[in-house]
């Protein structure tokens, strides 16, 4: 799953190994197409397309002729109603996310963020600051997790304005281009609090881009 082009990729990837190869980081970029299944929701959208199945019912029984045909006429209208009006309503992305509602987007989309840092070994470098940035496409959510190290060289306003400028640059721009300008201000951030080295401590993590 990749909503991302091949040229899109690769920048994404300089931008990484850049960032990796002049301070002690790792960064762990992960995408996932959706976090959860949201059970809820599906409830939700079905008892939506069973009351609008009842009014189309109603409806083609005190003004249409099917008043004069088959009782099983009007059933069959009603179950071709409930499958026609809960299906669109979980097709269409940003109805079916207001079913789930912004809270339970948030909640499942951070548990999601932090059971990969513990799958992906985020803090598993004990010579490297370990950031994780998660990605969830159809709930418009990004989390950033980072492990202790990091709070040495980030505090806390810094992390706002770095969380800020990616949110902003996820929706008026492209995933891509606001991943390259995330490690651009990372890489601001720590210019002036760890030296470059010659040599770096070797990461222990493969240096590619997750897809989940």
């Amino acid at each position: 799953m990749s909503t991302f082009s091949k040229i899109e990729l690769g920048r994404i990837r300089t931008a990484i190994e850049k960032l990796e190869e002049t301070f002690p980081i790792e960064v762990i970029p992960v995408f996932t197409k959706k976090s959860a299944s949201y059970g809820m929701a599906r409830f939700k959208a079905l008892v939506i397309g069973i009351i609008t199945s009842f009014v189309v019912m109603y409806l083609a029984y005190e003004y249409s002729s099917l008043a004069w045909a088959p009782l099983y006429y009007l059933f069959l209208l009603g179950i071709v109603s409930v499958l026609l009006v809960s299906g669109f309503v979980l097709l269409i992305p940003p109805i079916h996310r207001l079913l789930i509602g912004k809270k339970e987007l948030h909640k499942v989309t951070f548990e999601r963020a932090k059971n990969e840092y513990i799958d992906q070994k985020v803090a598993s470098n004990p010579e490297r600051i370990g950031i994780l940035i998660f990605i969830s496409f159809f709930e418009h959510r990004f989390h950033i997790l980072y492990d202790k190290k990091a709070n040495a060289f980030f505090d806390d306003s810094e992390w706002r304005t770095i969380v800020q400028n990616l949110s902003s640059m996820m929706k008026n721009s492209s995933p891509s281009d606001a991943l390259e300008y995330c490690m651009v201000e990372i890489e601001e951030v720590l210019k002036g609090k760890i030296p470059k080295k010659d040599e770096l401590p070797p990461s222990m993590l493969p240096n590619e881009l997750r897809f989940e």
